[in-house]
């Protein structure tokens, strides 16, 4: 039981800090409209939250690529959904479309990693004027 209350502690935590990339990457480079996009983050919440659980899910980096790709996956979906075959008009989300969610999975991880080494980087102390 403590094994599946710490892989869903890890699930969790995965997902909040890969969270600002999720909307980013569903609003920016998919163009979903937020409501959709709060709708699919949601769904995709639900499924790795599960996904976690699983023996042999694997650790953090693992999960974080599962999740980048199952929200880069979401995304054609939901471009497929709802378009029904008609062409893409939008620039940025035919060139989302024409990407394998892997490509753009490894592009979010290691934008990822940036941000938290960028965090994890202790800030200059202020010299006095004395």
């Amino acid at each position: 039981m403590s094994t599946n209350l710490s892989m869903r502690d890890e699930a969790s935590s995965v997902f909040v800090r890969a969270l600002p990339l999720i909307e980013t990457t569903l609003r920016r480079d998919f163009r979903l409209p937020r409501e959709h996009a709060r709708a699919v983050e949601e769904d995709i919440g639900l499924w790795f939250s599960r996904f976690a659980l699983r023996p042999g899910s694997g650790k953090a980096e693992v999960l974080r690529m599962q999740l980048f790709c199952a929200i880069c996956e979401a995304g054609r979906r939901y471009w497929q959904w709802r378009l029904g075959g008609a062409p893409v008009v939008d620039h940025q989300v035919r060139r989302a479309l024409a990407r394998e969610p892997e490509e753009m999975a490894k592009e979010l991880e290691e934008k990822l990693r940036q941000r938290q080494k960028r965090k994890k980087r202790p800030k200059p102390e202020k010299e006095s004027d004395s």
